[in-house]
């Protein structure tokens, strides 16, 4: 594992927030590439800090929030690690003040091998991908555990897709090796029924006039499955509907059927309507990201080409059927 001073980290993202161009990699002063997009952050790797992977959000209002962010950031750590039981890679959360209030969450990089969708995708044993599968679903029941607990006051929520997992040691620890949780940058807690995050930083890239709609039709629907059980296992179910690797899937949807009780057409059907929540959100930026441009204001998110939820062909759903 590979450790830097917090005070290190800082001054480091502190150079490169003063010296980049996020939009602008090749007029950045500082080189650095893109990993991957969040709906509200980018995945880069800076060099200098090749090591690490750092999760990019631009998403306060003011420092204060940012402040409260981290807070709650390293909240939701401990609570996963100490009280829950699952692990994660080490992490650092940085809140900087400069041109614009930015948190960094900033995590040690995995080797590729370990990565949850490149270990799913080069399973070839049926019995391995049911295994993998099994152990996945495993830790989502911790949470449900924790959550179930009722003199509990905080609740867990938890983004359980494939993407989001890696196992320690890759293909060769299949059954030994520590099952990592990655995505921490989006801490979900309740106390007491309560989200402690504000709906609104989740839609802060999203234009004021659609961000009424978002919140009142999916928003809370879209947080609420990250805490239930079943909900987790289903949207679980439904992300791997993305997988390139079809026979693994099909594995994989009907060991969940089997052993958790969701059938394919509830996983089909989530995964249409879970196409469309992201597709509008995605869409709602792209106009955002006009509107303001247009009439010469800075959008300051980064947009992907395309959304990560695969639209599903006949073909795909008569594949997976029989």
């Amino acid at each position: 594992m590979y450790v830097l001073e917090v005070s290190e980290l800082e001054q480091k993202l502190e150079e490169f927030e003063k010296n980049s161009d996020i939009h602008k990699p090749h007029n950045s002063k500082i080189p650095f590439e893109v990993l991957g997009y969040g709906e509200i952050s980018v995945v880069i790797s800076i060099k200098g800090l090749e090591n690490f992977v750092l999760k990019r959000l631009p998403i306060f209002r003011n420092y204060d929030e940012c402040l409260y962010y981290k807070k709650i950031f390293d909240e939701y750590a401990d609570i996963l690690t100490k009280k829950v039981g699952i692990s994660i890679p080490y992490q650092v959360g940085i809140a900087l003040n400069l041109s614009e209030p930015v948190f960094y969450s900033v995590q040690e990089k995995l080797p590729k091998e370990w990565l949850g969708q490149f270990v799913f995708n080069s399973l070839e044993n049926p019995s391995d991908v049911q295994n993998f599968i099994g152990r996945i679903v495993e830790e989502i029941k911790r949470v449900c555990r924790f959550n179930s607990m009722k003199d509990e006051v905080y609740k867990i929520g938890i983004d359980a897709q494939l993407s989001n997992w890696a196992l320690k040691g890759g293909l060769e620890n299949l059954s030994s090796g520590d099952l990592l949780y990655i995505d921490t940058s989006t801490p979900l807690i309740k106390e007491n029924e309560k989200e402690k995050l504000p709906a609104d930083n989740f839609l802060s890239s999203t234009p004021p006039i659609l961000k009424i709609l978002i919140k009142k039709l999916f928003m809370k629907e879209v947080l609420e499955r990250y805490y239930d059980c079943r909900s987790i296992i289903l949207d679980f179910s439904s992300n791997l509907l993305n997988e390139d690797n079809k026979e693994n899937v099909k594995i994989s949807l009907d060991f969940i059927s089997r052993h958790e009780g969701i059938n394919l057409e509830d996983i089909i059907s989530y995964h249409k309507k879970d196409y469309t929540i992201w597709k509008t959100f995605w869409i709602s930026r792209k106009i955002h990201r006009f509107l303001l441009t247009k009439f010469g204001r800075r959008y300051k998110f980064l947009i992907p080409q395309k959304i990560s939820v695969k639209k599903l062909t006949k073909e795909d759903i008569m594949y997976f059927k029989t």
